[in-house]
C-alpha cells in the first residue's frame, strides 16, 4: 500500500523503509524528494520517519539525507543477531557506524530512534542488555516484532 494510501485510511503517521520502497528507483533521490513533497502537502501535520539497515555503505545510492531533512527521525534497525549473529554486527559496532554516517551528512537525521531485533534468535537477557544501551546512548528505543517477543523478553525491557 503506498504511503499517501496509508495515511488516507487514517494512520497517524508513516515510518518508511528505505531499502524496499527506494532501492529499486532509478533515482532514489528524485523519487524521494517528489514522495515527500506528496506527502506533505497532503498531510503536513503527519509524523514521518524512516528505518534503514544502518550499514550504509551496502546501500549508499539511497535517499538517507533527503528523508533526513523530511522526517522526524531516523529509526535504524541494529539487528544484531540478524545483521551477522552478533559476531559481524555487535550493537557497539552498529551504533558507530550510524554514528559516523550522521557525522558526514550534511543534515543529519533530528532524532534517532533505534529499532532492536526482537525476533529470531534474540535472547532476552541480549534484548535487555541491548535495550539498556540505547536508552543511555538515543533515550529511547523500539523492537521489531513485538508479537514475537517471549515473556521474558518483555521482562527485560520493561525493566530498563
Amino acid at each position: 500500500m503506498p504511503v499517501i494510501d496509508a495515511l488516507g485510511t487514517g494512520a497517524d503517521g508513516h515510518i518508511f523503509d528505505i531499502e524496499a520502497e527506494f532501492a529499486s528507483a532509478d533515482h532514489p533521490y528524485n523519487a524521494a524528494r517528489r514522495l515527500m513533497d506528496q506527502v506533505q502537502r497532503r498531510y503536513p501535520d503527519k509524523p514521518l520517519a524512516y528505518s534503514p539497515l544502518p550499514v550504509v555503505s551496502n546501500f549508499p545510492a539511497l535517499p538517507y539525507t533527503t528523508l533526513n531533512s523530511w522526517t522526524a527521525a531516523a529509526m535504524p534497525q541494529f539487528y544484531t543477531k540478524a545483521l551477522g549473529s552478533g559476531t559481524n554486527y555487535p550493537l557497539e559496532r552498529l551504533i558507530r557506524i550510524w554514528r559516523e554516517w550522521q557525522a558526514r551528512w550534511l543534515s543529519p537525521a533530528r532524532a534517532v530512534i533505534p529499532v532492536l531485533q526482537g525476533y529470531g534468535a534474540q535472547t532476552a537477557m541480549n534484548l535487555g542488555a541491548e535495550a539498556r544501551v540505547c536508552m543511555r546512548e538515543y533515550g529511547g528505543f523500539s523492537v521489531w516484532r513485538w508479537d514475537t517477543l517471549t515473556p521474558e523478553m518483555w521482562e527485560a525491557i520493561r525493566n530498563v
